[in-house]
C-alpha cells in the first residue's frame, strides 16, 4: 500500500519502443500491463515510436518517423530520430498530461524523456527487459550507449530477471528491483491442438546469435537422422540472421522439416503455440523469456537452455533444461519428449500452474504499484 501522505498513482505514462499491432515481446508486455492497470482503474497512456499500423488515439501517442518492427531492434538514423521526437513530445505535452509516473521500457526511450519528467517533478521508472552490455565486448559502442543511458537518474530501475539485477547492482546501481513479466491465459483458451500424430516443436523469437537457432537446427538434423517419426520444427519471428539460418537449414537437409514462419501477427502466433507439441528455447544467454510463459499458457512442455533468466522460471520439475551450445543434448531432449506423452503433459501442467500462482498480469500490476509508490513524493495535505 502507498505510504501515508502519498496518494495512489492515478495516471501512468508508459514509454516504449513497440506497441501493438507492432510485433515484439516488449509490445506484448506493455500492452498487457496497460490493460491490467486499466482494469484496476488507472488512467494509462502510451508513448511509442511510430510504426506501420500503429494508430494515434487519445491514449496512444506515436511519434517520430515510421519504422518497421525489425528496424526498431536496430540503432539507426530512424531510431535516433524517434528518440528526438520522443523528447520533443515530452517537452510539449508532459506538463499538460500530468502523469503521476513515467514508466519507460528501454534505455533509449527512457533516456529521451527522463530529464524532462524529472524537471517537472514526475518520478521515472525504467524497466530493463534485458541487460545486454555484460554480453558485449568492453569496447562495444552499443554497450557504452546502454551504460550511459542507464545513468539518467531514474527513481527506480526494475529488471525482469535476477541475473540482470545482479549485473546492475555489481556495477553500482543500487535502486534495482526484480519484477517479472506476466501472461494473459485468456489469450490461449479455446483452440484445440491438431491430432494428426505429427510432433511439432515451436521456437518463437528474434533470429539473432543470442537465441542459438543455429544450434537448434543442428539438433533437429540429429533428430531426423535418428527417428523416422513425423517431426516438424516451426520457427516464428524474424531478424538479421534469418537468411543465413534458412541456408543452414537447407544445407542440413531440413527443407521439409524446418519451417520459417516469419514475424506472425499476435492471433497467428497464438495459433502456432496451440498447434505445437512442445516449445524450445535454445538461447546462449537470456533475460526473462516471455515466450516460456506463453508456451506454458498454451499447455506446452518447454525445453530450454539453463542460462540467465530462464533459471528464474524453470527448474527440472517444470521444464527440460539442457546446456547451451550442445546440439546433442538438445536433440536428446526433443526425441525424449516426442516419445513420452505423459512427460509432456506433466511438464505442461506444472508450467501452467506456475503461471496461475506467480505470473498473472494482475499480480505483476500490483508489484509495479508498489514500485511506483516507493518513488512518489509526499503531497502535503493529501491522504493516501
Amino acid at each position: 500500500m502507498p505510504s501515508a501522505g502519498i496518494r495512489a498513482v492515478v495516471r501512468i505514462l508508459h514509454v516504449t519502443k513497440k506497441f501493438p499491432p507492432v510485433v515484439g515481446g516488449d509490445a506484448t508486455v506493455v500492452s498487457a500491463l496497460a490493460r491490467a492497470q486499466s482494469r484496476k482503474g488507472r488512467d494509462v497512456h502510451v508513448l511509442a515510436y511510430r510504426a506501420d499500423g500503429l494508430e494515434a488515439t487519445d491514449r496512444v501517442h506515436p511519434v517520430g518517423p515510421v519504422q518497421t518492427s525489425e528496424g526498431l531492434d536496430r540503432v539507426g538514423l530512424r531510431r535516433l530520430r524517434g528518440m528526438w521526437a520522443m523528447r520533443a513530445w515530452a517537452e510539449e505535452h508532459l506538463a499538460s498530461l500530468e502523469p503521476d509516473i513515467v514508466h519507460a521500457h528501454a534505455v533509449d526511450v527512457g533516456g529521451s524523456v527522463a530529464s524532462i519528467a524529472r524537471g517537472q517533478g514526475i518520478p521515472v521508472v525504467l524497466t530493463c527487459h534485458g541487460v545486454w552490455f555484460p554480453h558485449r565486448p568492453r569496447w562495444s559502442p552499443l554497450g557504452w550507449m546502454e551504460r550511459s543511458l542507464l545513468r539518467r537518474g531514474y527513481d527506480a530501475i526494475t529488471t525482469v530477471d535476477r541475473a540482470s539485477a545482479k549485473e546492475l547492482r555489481d556495477r553500482g546501481w543500487s535502486n534495482v528491483i526484480v519484477v517479472p513479466n506476466g501472461v494473459d491465459l485468456s489469450e490461449f483458451a479455446g483452440i484445440d491442438p491438431p491430432s494428426d500424430g505429427t510432433i511439432r516443436v515451436l521456437f518463437a523469437g528474434r533470429h539473432v546469435y543470442q537465441k542459438g537457432i543455429d544450434v537448434l537446427l543442428e539438433a533437429t538434423a540429429r533428430v531426423r537422422s535418428q527417428s523416422a517419426d513425423p517431426f516438424v520444427l516451426e520457427l516464428a519471428g524474424d531478424g538479421p540472421e534469418r537468411t543465413r539460418l534458412e541456408r543452414k537449414a537447407k544445407d542440413l537437409g531440413l527443407g521439409e522439416v524446418a519451417r520459417f514462419l516469419g514475424p506472425l501477427p499476435r492471433p497467428d502466433l497464438i495459433r502456432a503455440y496451440r498447434r505445437a507439441t512442445a516449445f524450445v528455447l535454445p538461447s546462449r544467454f537470456e533475460g526473462f523469456p516471455l515466450v516460456i510463459l506463453e508456451a506454458w499458457a498454451a499447455g506446452l512442455p518447454v525445453i530450454a537452455t539453463a542460462v540467465g533468466g530462464v533459471l528464474d522460471l524453470c527448474d527440472e520439475s517444470n521444464a527440460w533444461l539442457v546446456p547451451p551450445e550442445n546440439p546433442g543434448a538438445l536433440a536428446d531432449a526433443m526425441m525424449s519428449l516426442a516419445r513420452d506423452p505423459a512427460r509432456r503433459r506433466e511438464l505442461g501442467a506444472k508450467g501452467h500452474a506456475a503461471i496461475r500462482s506467480r505470473y498473472m498480469w494482475e499480480v505483476i500490476a500490483d508489484a509495479y504499484e508498489e514500485v511506483y509508490a516507493s518513488c512518489r513524493r509526499p503531497t502535503p495535505g493529501v491522504s493516501p
